[in-house]
């Protein structure tokens, strides 16, 4: 109601952090860069 967000669970401490992908090691070469020349997601060299 008031452009806030409710708070819904909660930790006694830090959370370890964890890789954001279980994929890293496959997808260690993989870019995306949408600035020129690379202008792409999900490839492995620049598009022009």
């Amino acid at each position: 109601e008031d452009g806030q967000f409710d708070v819904v669970w909660k930790t006694d401490g830090p959370i370890r952090a964890q890789a954001w992908s279980p994929f890293i090691p496959d997808s260690k070469e993989k870019v995306a860069d949408w600035t020129y020349p690379w202008v792409c997601g999900n490839c492995k060299k620049a598009k022009f």
